[in-house]
């Protein structure tokens, strides 16, 4: 069995979208997405360990985003890894171990 392929997006405000495409050279806009909602999102695709990175500095630098996952060919849905403050700190002691 193969490991699952998981894509990360960030759905930005309009501060935060210049900070992702001036700082991040990584990230690739994804206009008009289709997420798992059926809403459509214009999303940036930015690698995990950046996603980690805009997460550990958003209350610094006053970045404001929601993070969405896809896993395989599943639907993009709201990730609450990145989400939910406790789930930010768990995740931010696992990149810190790797």
């Amino acid at each position: 069995m193969s490991e699952a392929k998981t894509e990360w997006f960030i759905e930005a405000d309009e501060a935060t979208n210049r900070i992702i495409a001036e700082q991040v050279p990584d990230a690739e806009e994804c206009p008009g997405i289709i997420c798992g909602d059926g809403q459509a999102r214009n999303l940036w695709r930015v690698p995990a360990h950046q996603v980690a990175m805009l997460a550990g500095n958003r209350r610094k630098l006053g970045l404001n985003f929601t993070v969405f996952c896809r896993v395989d060919t599943r639907g993009i849905h709201v990730s609450f890894l990145f989400n939910s403050p406790q789930k930010r700190s768990a995740w931010k002691r696992v990149v810190m171990a790797a």
